[in-house]
């Protein structure tokens, strides 16, 4: 019930916003951008609901479509193929497996679970405890099909870590940090679905990150032998599943 009164008030929402398009209040991308905000807020909160009923691939899709909608459209136009009047992508698990295994790529979706929703966060200054994510759902598809999902509590202010791993990197302290920012950001991001990543060198992985994520250097997190991400894989980044195949 409470994922079909999530449904309604988004379609009530996405009503009222392309009314206000064709008044000329917005543009088709304003509209479009908007959105994709109101259904990102949408999925978290969704996300957690499928997760409490145990069923770790809907969160998936849920997760999945609930990110880069607006901008597949406006890269379907760049490319001349169709596009929707609706911000809404639909892709099954087959899909993405199917995805996963055309580029044969293992794939690394990351999501970050916040104590509040999204409108309330806005409400609240940007160092503020409660703007941090509390937990990360990390799903690894391969491009067998095989799905693997990890829940991971995150110990403290995840954006202040992210800072100070940025700052590791491009003006390192005179003594090293024990633990490192870089190395905490490793431990939480790729330690915990280290079993499930591939064992071959070289081979393709694809890391979909959100928000204050995607200002990671990947490449440089440390690995558990004492090297680098970058020396085990070969690594792509996408904004999501959907805009990967585009």
């Amino acid at each position: 019930a409470s994922l079909d009164s999530v449904d309604r008030g988004i379609r009530a929402q996405e009503g009222n916003l392309r009314t206000a398009q064709q008044s000329a209040v917005f543009s088709a991308d304003e509209v479009n951008l908007n959105l994709s905000y109101i259904r990102a807020g949408a999925a978290e909160f969704r996300q957690q609901l499928e997760m409490q009923r145990g069923n770790s691939e809907a969160a998936l899709l849920v997760a999945e479509n609930g990110r880069g909608a607006a901008q597949g459209e406006l890269m379907k136009a760049k490319l001349g193929l169709p596009t929707s009047d609706e911000v809404k992508k639909e892709l099954t698990l087959d899909e993405i497996r199917g995805i996963a295994r055309d580029q044969e790529t293992t794939i690394i979706l990351y999501s970050l679970i916040h104590p509040l929703s999204l409108d309330t966060r806005r409400f609240l200054p940007r160092d503020h405890p409660l703007q941090s994510p509390r937990e990360l759902y990390i799903w690894v598809i391969a491009p067998s099909g095989e799905i693997h999902f990890e829940q991971v509590a995150i110990p403290g202010n995840l954006y202040r870590i992210v800072e100070e791993a940025r700052l590791e990197i491009t003006q390192p302290p005179e003594e090293a940090l024990d633990p490192s920012p870089m190395r905490l950001l490793a431990t939480l991001l790729i330690d915990s679905i280290e079993s499930h990543l591939p064992k071959d060198e070289d081979t393709h992985v694809t890391i979909v990150p959100q928000g204050q994520l995607f200002l990671i250097p990947f490449a440089a997190l440390p690995t558990s032998d004492g090297g680098f991400l970058i020396d085990r894989f070969t690594l792509g980044l996408s904004p999501s599943i959907d805009l990967l195949r585009l």
